[in-house]
């Protein structure tokens, strides 16, 4: 039963389709979609699926945004405009898509097509009520979580391509994407940046990302430490003991140290850590072998994450594929003397990228799966 029946099953009242009073709202274009945020993470990459298709028939994408949501690239935002003004852009809409929200309720109203996702309800009680004919069904695998918390790995369980893929049906365009996704990390996330500078002998550059790490594992440069952290607060990740004086001059600027452990390893440094009050999370990529000879020298400090275990275990996937049909895209970015790479391995390789997300040719290599988590794995389809 849907939840609409059953309010008014327990007040004993008629169902009725509301009376909306509109006020008018300017469209940036003369045919559009609207799409809404709640909890699902990938919707740029949704953007980016069926965005030529729409663009080559003049259809523009409108994103109904609150104040402090997330930004989306190849769209326009709306911000801030009341339930009235909603009401006016999607009532004139070819779609809506998005979570079963309000502005799903709207276009429901005025028998605007939805492509509704469902994860933390059952479709039959949430579904947008006055146009079920016309609402195209994305749904995760998993039963509901009926809890926000609970339900946010549930919702981002879904494929982007399955909601592009529903969106340009009801708009009775053909669909041609000739990717599917069959791995996306704890990390990944399309909106957002994880930059990663390699120390240098140029001056430091200050990035504008929010997520941004030094990476002093991959060229050991103190000074450059410095010289960067002075400018702005950095994550670092290091194999080495960095000198107490540096960090003790500009620990407010350090987030947080990803002490990378080795047979060479110096428990020491974590002693500093923690006296220095600096926050700190303790890495391995050995071997299961080394790093138990490893383990009593921490004993005394937070657990060691094997990364190296973990991204043996997610590189399982893969297996029943041919690696040559496999592709990523990284929402990393290592920064090394003025170039771009999304990974350790494009790096190693001088495989340098002119964009972010670029789809890269998936090799099977250690070093590369050892940035899985933050990679889309992508299978090309035949």
């Amino acid at each position: 039963m849907h939840f609409l029946e059953t309010y008014a099953l327990n007040c004993g009242l008629k169902i009725d389709k509301p009376y909306i009073f509109q006020k008018y709202y300017p469209a940036p274009a003369e045919k559009y979609i609207t799409f809404s945020y709640s909890s699902y993470e990938y919707y740029q990459d949704v953007i980016d699926i069926i965005h030529p298709s729409l663009e080559s028939r003049g259809i523009e994408i409108i994103y109904i945004k609150n104040k402090n949501e997330e930004k989306f690239d190849l769209c326009h935002e709306i911000v801030d405009i009341d339930y009235n003004q909603c009401a006016h852009l999607i009532e004139n809409s070819l779609l809506h898509f998005g979570e079963p929200t309000i502005s799903s309720d709207l276009a429901s109203h005025y028998n605007i097509k939805t492509v509704t996702i469902y994860s933390n309800a059952f479709p039959q009680n949430v579904r947008p009520y006055w146009n079920q004919e016309n609402d195209f069904e994305v749904k995760a695998d998993a039963p509901p979580a009926f809890d926000i918390k609970e339900n946010y790995p549930i919702v981002n369980s879904i494929k982007p391509e399955e909601i592009a893929k529903n969106i340009l049906t009801a708009l009775d365009i053909g669909y041609d994407y000739k990717y599917e996704t069959i791995y996306l990390g704890e990390f990944y996330y399309s909106n957002d940046i994880a930059m990663e500078i390699v120390p240098d002998d140029k001056p430091p550059v200050k990035m504008e990302n929010n997520n941004c790490s030094i990476r002093m594992d991959l060229n050991f440069n103190e000074e450059y430490l410095y010289n960067l952290l002075k400018i702005k607060a950095h994550q670092i990740w290091t194999n080495k003991p960095i000198n107490k004086e540096i960090l003790k001059a500009l620990k407010d600027q350090i987030q947080q140290v990803f002490y990378i452990i080795t047979e060479e390893g110096d428990p020491n440094f974590i002693k500093t850590l923690n006296e220095l009050s600096i926050k700190y999370k303790l890495v391995s990529f050995l071997e299961e072998e080394e790093l138990n000879s490893q383990k009593l020298n921490y004993i005394d400090f937070d657990p060691i994450i094997d990364l190296r275990s973990n991204a043996v275990k997610e590189s399982e996937v893969f297996k029943n594929f041919k690696i040559n049909s496999l592709f990523y895209s990284s929402c990393k970015v290592i920064y090394d003397n003025g170039l771009f790479y999304p990974t350790e391995y494009a790096r190693d390789n001088m495989m340098a990228i002119d964009k972010p997300f670029k789809t890269c040719k998936l090799e099977e290599s250690d070093v590369l799966f050892k940035d899985l988590p933050f990679l889309k794995v992508l299978h090309k389809l035949d």
